[in-house]
C-alpha cells in the first residue's frame, strides 16, 4: 500500500523537467507569446487586443529566477506556429534561457510526414496540442482523424497535450492513450467547478496509466472564473491534493498560463508562483 505523503514532505513538481528532456532547473510549464496583429484563425473564442511579447516574458522569468519555459501555441493563432518558433530561437539566444514548444497542427490541412515533424523537433518542438474546449460532443468523442498524426508524433518522442472540459475528458483521453505513450492534460483536467472532486475527470485521471500521464497545475481561474485569484487557488487545492497523491510530483506540471488570456486584469505572475507554494505547503 502506498503511504500518503504529508504536505510537509511534499517534493517540488518536476513534470516540466521530464517533458523537456530531464533538464535541471526551474521551468514554467505553460505560457504563450503572441502579437495581436498576427493572422488569426476563424472561428475563435478570443481575440487579444495587446501583444504578449518575448522580451516581457523573459523579463518575468528572470525576475523570478526561472530557467526557461515550455511555450504553447495559443488557440487563436491556429496552426500558424511560425511566430512562436521563430521568437523562441531568438529568445534562447538573447536571454540564455531554455525553451521548448508545443504546437498546433491540423491533420487534414497538409500532408504531414515523419521528416516534417523531425525538422520541427530540431527547432525545439516536443508536443502537439488538441484544444477540444467548446467543440461538439461528436468531435470530442471521435478523434479518429487524429490517429495517424498522433501515432507519428509518438514515434519521434513527442507528447500530445489535451485541453478538454472535465466532464467530457474520459473518451478523448483514452483514445489518445491508445496512440501516444505520453499525454498531458491541461489545467487540472478542467473539473466541474461545482463538484471538483466528484467530477468524472478526477476518476478518469486516477484510472489512467500513471507513467504515461502528466497534468498541468495551472490556471485555476479558468475553473473558477468568478473567484478572486486567492480564492480560486484555495478552491482548487483539493484537486491538487488528489492529483499529487494519485500521480505524483514528477508527473505534475506547474504553469503560469502567462499572459492569462481573458483574465489579464485579475492575475499576476507572482500570484501564479504563490499558488505553487500554496499547493505544496498549505
Amino acid at each position: 500500500m502506498t503511504q500518503k505523503m504529508t504536505r510537509s514532505e511534499r517534493q517540488e513538481l518536476s513534470g516540466t523537467n521530464r517533458l523537456m528532456g530531464d533538464l535541471i532547473g526551474q521551468f514554467d510549464g505553460h505560457a504563450h507569446i503572441f502579437r495581436s496583429d498576427l493572422p488569426m484563425t476563424s472561428p475563435r473564442r478570443y481575440t487579444p487586443d495587446y501583444h504578449a511579447e518575448p522580451e516581457a516574458y523573459c523579463a518575468r522569468l528572470k525576475q523570478h529566477n526561472l530557467d526557461g519555459a515550455l511555450l504553447v501555441q495559443p488557440s487563436f493563432l491556429g496552426t500558424e506556429n511560425s511566430y512562436m518558433l521563430n521568437q523562441m530561437a531568438s529568445m534562447a539566444r538573447e536571454s540564455g534561457l531554455t525553451f521548448k514548444a508545443v504546437i498546433v497542427l491540423d491533420p487534414t490541412e497538409r500532408p504531414i510526414d515523419k521528416p516534417f515533424l523531425e525538422n520541427l523537433s530540431q527547432r525545439g518542438v516536443i508536443g502537439i496540442r488538441l484544444n477540444l474546449v467548446g467543440m461538439s460532443d461528436g468531435d470530442v468523442n471521435d478523434l479518429s482523424s487524429w490517429e495517424r498524426l498522433v501515432r507519428l508524433t509518438d514515434q519521434i518522442g513527442w507528447h500530445v497535450e489535451l485541453h478538454c472540459e472535465g466532464p467530457r475528458l474520459r473518451s478523448p483521453l483514452n483514445q489518445l492513450l491508445d496512440w501516444s505513450h505520453t499525454v498531458v492534460v491541461d489545467h487540472f483536467g478542467l473539473p466541474d467547478a461545482f463538484k471538483v472532486l466528484q467530477c468524472d475527470s478526477m476518476k478518469t485521471l486516477s484510472d489512467a496509466p500513471k507513467d504515461r500521464l502528466f497534468v498541468k497545475c495551472s490556471a485555476p481561474y479558468r475553473i473558477f472564473p468568478t473567484s478572486s485569484s486567492s480564492n480560486a487557488a484555495q478552491q482548487i487545492q483539493p484537486v491538487f491534493d488528489h492529483l499529487y497523491q494519485a500521480i505524483g510530483p514528477d508527473h505534475l506540471i506547474w504553469g503560469s498560463d502567462w499572459p492569462h488570456t481573458r483574465f489579464e486584469s485579475q492575475q499576476s505572475y507572482q500570484e501564479c508562483l504563490n499558488w505553487k507554494t500554496q499547493y505544496l505547503a498549505s
